[in-house]
């Protein structure tokens, strides 16, 4: 069987690699605990940094869609109104991040106000009726709390963001500290595992 140097053969072997380097983990996990804690200690600066990128990249989008609009016969005008539209969100992350923020903020709050009615709609019609009707109570709650304090839902969201980029900084950490230095995976002669 022919395998990438350093790959177990497996079905994910083509993306993952068999032994991960101490360097790459370190890093990973620097980058993790750097993000989480610019996150937690500089929320907005992090969070209106994140919303130009994704605008930049939303531009790039609307470009790509508009090339691969216009030689198309059929729904051409779909895919140039689609170009469109992705351009002006890239530009309004850009030019007005905080807006698109809580804007986002409000679709999470539909999302989970209709989340909730199913929900209901779930608990009349199974037995026992308990747990879909926890769900959708916590659904319609959390949803009009992002509806009618978006600000507070936005700190709660990038709070939790921050404590989970930290916590798994630390696990990459304590993994790639685990490792022996010269931690590599399998040369091309050596044989596979069976």
């Amino acid at each position: 069987m022919n395998q990438e140097p350093g790959l177990q053969p497996s079905v994910g072997a083509a993306f993952f690699p068999a032994k991960f380097s101490r360097n790459s983990l370190l890093f990973r996990a620097v980058l993790l605990l750097l993000t989480g804690v610019l996150l937690g200690f500089r929320p907005w600066l992090t969070l209106t940094l994140f919303t130009a990128a994704a605008g930049v990249f939303l531009i790039f989008e609307a470009m790509w869609l508009f090339a691969a609009a216009l030689p198309q016969r059929e729904g051409r005008t779909g895919g140039i109104l689609q170009a469109l539209l992705t351009l002006i969100l890239g530009f309004l992350c850009i030019v007005s991040p905080l807006m698109m923020d809580l804007a986002w903020m409000f679709v999470l709050g539909l999302w989970q106000l209709i989340s909730g009615c199913n929900w209901f709609m779930l608990a009349s019609a199974v037995k026992p009726r308990t747990w879909p009707l926890v769900s959708g109570i916590l659904a319609t709650i959390t949803g009009l709390l992002f509806i009618i304090w978006p600000m507070a839902g936005l700190m709660a969201m990038v709070w939790v963001l921050a404590a989970l980029l930290i916590l798994f900084g630390v696990v990459l950490l304590l993994a790639a500290l685990s490792l022996p230095k010269t931690a590599k995976g399998p040369g091309p002669n050596d044989p596979p595992d069976a």
